[in-house]
């Protein structure tokens, strides 16, 4: 996992994943598994960030989030502000 500080920007490549941990945070729905497979990053994201999230993981491809490292109660996690396809 990446330790950052809130707010600071956000920006990889990999794969959208479901996530059903133990984070209680609302909205984190899915995980990004970095594009090495080393790093594995909680997302959160609503209307159409998560329903672009959800087509990612149905799809199975590279995908590039980015948005900001946001700091919860229980874990940190990154504000989705956008999602590309990279297929």
């Amino acid at each position: 996992m990446i330790i950052s500080r809130g707010g600071e920007s956000f920006d990889m490549q990999g794969w959208v994943m479901s996530y059903e941990g133990g984070c209680k945070q609302p909205n984190i729905n899915y995980e990004l598994d970095s594009y090495d497979h080393r790093t594995k990053v909680l997302l959160s994201a609503t209307g159409n960030n998560e329903f672009a999230l959800r087509l990612a993981m149905l799809r199975q491809g590279l995908s590039s989030i980015a948005g900001n490292w946001q700091r919860g109660a229980e874990c940190q996690y990154v504000e989705v502000a956008s999602v590309q396809r990279d297929d």
